[in-house]
């Protein structure tokens, strides 16, 4: 019971659309119409400009990641190691698919971040330096994370963390991916994952985090309307 609650009350606290509540408060832009339809932070500084960046990654990283996940520790409530995990994969799964917008929300990368550095600070640590460096490299940051989150596991096994992380890991990584297989487009999301035209799109989307090679071809786009109509096919 006490597992089911705290999922229960991750999912619901991961929901809340703190970033589309913003720049809708700010700016009067609805994020899922404009940019790339994504309700993340970087859509929302595409819109609403750079200044809102620090609070809500702040918000997102730890109110929104962390503070679930420090809640359950050993710290406050001490609900175990598995408690912990469960609730962190629940407060993502709110934020990727929150109940308060109809089930279209984000990526998750700010509040995983707040979830890693809760669970384990040397995992995190582990996760950003290599998605760092892999950006100096590859100069794309959806390439980057890719790379580095599946490295994950590596780092359980290297620094001989508490085996729940290898559920973290693996749960998080499938969420990521799916996640990204949805598309950017706002409306209903599922049917797409196995309507691309062809596999080429649906290989941009996991790697590239968009259905199309160029990122500025992207970003030009124009967005469908909210009922999930295509306006224009990228």
């Amino acid at each position: 019971m006490t597992l089911l609650l705290a999922v229960v009350a991750g999912y619901a606290f991961g929901s809340v659309p703190a970033v589309f509540l913003f720049v809708k408060a700010r700016t009067g832009v609805d994020l899922r119409q404009a940019g790339s339809g994504n309700v993340g932070l970087s859509n929302a500084i595409q819109q609403a400009g750079l200044g809102i960046a620090g609070p809500i990654i702040a918000y997102e990283v730890f109110v929104k990641g962390a503070l679930p996940v420090f809640l359950a520790s050993r710290f406050v409530l001490d609900l175990g190691m598995s408690v912990q995990v469960a609730v962190g994969l629940a407060v993502l799964a709110g934020h990727n698919w929150p109940i308060f917008l109809g089930f279209r929300g984000g990526r998750g990368l700010a509040p995983s971040i707040g979830v890693l550095l809760a669970l384990n600070p040397l995992l995190l640590v582990a996760y950003g330096a290599v998605a760092a460096g892999l950006w100096l490299f590859t100069r794309s940051s959806p390439v980057a994370w890719l790379i580095s989150m599946f490295a994950l596991p590596g780092w359980v096994v290297a620094f001989r963390l508490p085996g729940e992380l290898f559920i973290f890991v693996g749960v998080y990584t499938a969420i990521i991916i799916f996640r990204r297989s949805l598309g950017n487009w706002p409306g209903p999301q599922v049917e797409r994952v196995f309507a691309a035209n062809n596999g080429r799109i649906l290989l941009n989307r996991i790697i590239l985090d968009r259905d199309v090679a160029s990122r500025d071809e992207w970003l030009k786009r124009r967005p469908r309307a909210q009922s999930g109509e295509e306006v224009e096919r990228p």
